[in-house]
């Protein structure tokens, strides 16, 4: 899976409830046929390199089984075509997870079971973010105090100038995402080869690494949310740039920049709410913050499939207009209120 996103399904193996000791008394089921599922969705290609639809369709829930066609020799797929395997990796994550939303399991209990192991699993989740670092450092550890000044009550900042700035990078954020839904199929379609798109990918994310690395030497001396401006205005005009489907010298450049886009942008957002409110909200304003990325990734990625049915690579001078109108929010806000200090 290197380079890759590494998904997994767990299996339970129930081997002594009363079901499978009741199915184990009763005579041999015969075979599964294909006519008694309802297919999801045509593959096209040959049988070594089938590909995936570009985005999934409406779908069939009334249907009591699914049919989703996968590769049948992943491994063999990726060595031919990185690319394609990419694409795959995260088409067969949105029809498991649309289906798994939906009801449909892998297991016998079927939609019975969707809501406990719902509640569950996102209880554990909960008890795991226990773990976490706190949001910032005691006084203590830093000689200053915590919050001092910040807000204390969340309606408190829940004015233009400050949420101007968190949905104008959460509209980036969105444009960032498209990167791993479609760069990987794009590429392949324009002919790069996959080891150069293996390559591509990793210097995105050795450019985010080391964003993060080195933020805190110069973070300081800029306003968090000048950070997310210089982040989304390098972020429009990379996007400007990859809709005429640049050479592989040109899309070194742009890769590299990836840090600038996603790190630094990241990091101020983080920044400007910690500037603004104290320790009893900035996980809530932080939660707050992370439901606009993902509202914003949803609008972006349903707006970049639609885009590139039709226009290929210049879909992404969309993606320039919608982080345009992101760095016009933070410009805004700026305008607004002046950042501390």
């Amino acid at each position: 899976n290197v380079g890759l996103p590494s998904d997994r399904f767990q299996v339970d193996l129930w081997v002594n409830t009363p079901r499978v000791e009741q199915k184990l008394g009763e005579p041999t089921r015969p075979a599964l046929n294909r006519r008694d599922f309802q297919p999801l969705y045509q593959v096209e290609g040959e049988a070594d390199l089938i590909r995936p639809p570009e985005r999934l369709g409406a779908m069939d829930f009334q249907a009591s089984g699914l049919l989703a066609e996968i590769p049948v020799d992943f491994l063999k797929l990726k060595s031919a075509d990185f690319g394609l395997a990419r694409a795959w990796r995260f088409f067969s994550r949105e029809v498991f997870e649309t289906c798994f939303a939906t009801g449909y399991l892998v297991i016998w209990l079927g939609p019975v079971a969707f809501v406990p192991l719902f509640v569950a699993l996102s209880l554990v989740r909960a008890m795991a973010a226990f773990g976490l670092p706190r949001f910032r450092r005691p006084a203590d550890q830093t000689g200053d105090p915590v919050g001092a000044q910040g807000a204390t009550r969340l309606m408190q900042v829940m004015k233009p100038w400050f949420l101007a700035p968190l949905l104008g990078w959460a509209m980036v954020f969105g444009t960032l995402l498209i990167l791993n839904a479609f760069q990987g199929l794009l590429w392949a379609r324009q002919g790069l080869r996959p080891d150069v798109i293996a390559l591509l990918i990793g210097l995105g994310a050795g450019s985010e690494a080391a964003a993060f690395f080195a933020f805190r030497r110069f973070a300081a001396q800029y306003p968090a949310r000048v950070l997310m401006l210089a982040s989304a205005l390098v972020s429009m005009l990379r996007w400007c740039a990859m809709a005429y489907a640049p050479g592989v010298p040109v899309l070194v450049g742009l890769q590299l920049l990836h840090g600038i886009c996603f790190s630094i942008g990241f990091l101020g957002c983080l920044r400007f709410i910690a500037n603004w409110t104290s320790e009893d909200i900035a996980a809530e304003a932080q939660g707050f913050f992370t439901m606009l990325q993902q509202a914003m990734a949803v609008l972006a990625i349903l707006a970049f499939g639609w885009l590139t049915t039709r226009f290929g690579p210049m879909a992404y001078l969309g993606s320039a207009g919608f982080a345009a109108l992101g760095a016009g929010l933070i410009w805004a806000s700026l305008r607004m209120q002046q950042p501390r200090g």
